[in-house]
């Protein structure tokens, strides 16, 4: 049971995400760290090597996931962890050879500190303010009816100096989502992702709370003459002609991104 709870369900691009841009930098963070939108609670349980993590999400069957997980690394029976990591690489195909992943006897090698799991909203935290010295929030704005009060609340209940870091689809992304839904038969719900953005819209909801743009870094790209293709099947016409007026080399599908409160 412990193996199925473990393995369903991780949102593999999250954790390539999390694993080659932020983690690197979320090692050398110390104190509290809120995991927003936590999922099944992969990169909870990585920080917790290195800080006290606060991992909240609205789902509560990825929470227990997550706390099963927790549970069964305070006590040792790390068996599992290879597994999840093989999962990972395995559902990400091709792109995993951009990334190296750390074997999981090194992301997971002590028992690590406190995890607490909260099933809530993210744009109503309970925390008092300035409470937190860093926020990871992975492939989450996309799927909110409402990313600026989101973002307000972090700005609220972050430390100044402290960091965001955020990925997030891109138009060229929903150009491609859409394709999926109407001719492969891929099922993306509405909730999935609500929104798409660009380096500007995401950096003005940001500064518009007092954050400034420490890195952007545009990833998981296609050739213009990939995008074309695509955008000739996409029932997002309008968009994808607008897209179309503006041709580079290649486009990016996803941004990473962090952000430091002033």
């Amino acid at each position: 049971m412990n193996e199925i709870i473990a393995l369903q369900n991780f949102s593999s691009g999250g954790e390539f995400s999390f694993l080659k841009y932020a983690y690197p930098t979320i090692r050398q963070t110390r104190g509290r760290v809120l995991d927003a939108g936590c999922g099944a609670g992969f990169a909870s349980l990585v920080m917790s090597q290195h800080v006290t993590v606060y991992a909240v999400d609205a789902c509560q069957a990825r929470l227990e996931r997550g706390m099963a997980l927790y549970h069964m690394m305070k006590k040792g029976e790390k068996e599992i962890f290879p597994q999840v990591i093989n999962l990972i690489e395995e559902e990400l195909g091709e792109i995993a050879v951009q990334c190296e992943f750390p074997s999981a006897e090194t992301l997971l090698s002590e028992p690590g500190r406190e995890i607490t799991f909260v099933e809530g909203s993210i744009d109503t935290l309970s925390y008092e303010d300035q409470f937190f010295d860093a926020i990871n929030c992975l492939d989450v704005l996309e799927h909110t009816f409402a990313p600026e009060k989101i973002i307000k609340e972090f700005a609220r209940v972050l430390k100044p100096g402290g960091k965001v870091f955020i990925t997030a689809p891109t138009r060229y992304g929903e150009v491609e989502q859409r394709i999926h839904e109407s001719i492969e038969g891929t099922m993306f719900p509405a909730m999935l992702h609500m929104h798409h953005f660009d380096p500007q819209t995401l950096s003005s909801l940001f500064a518009a709370n007092g954050f400034k743009e420490e890195e952007m870094l545009p990833f998981d790209y296609m050739s213009w003459e990939e995008f074309l293709e695509i955008a000739a099947k996409s029932p997002a016409r309008e968009l994808a002609e607008e897209l179309k007026n503006n041709p580079f080399d290649k486009v990016a599908l996803q941004l990473y991104a962090v952000y430091e409160k002033e």
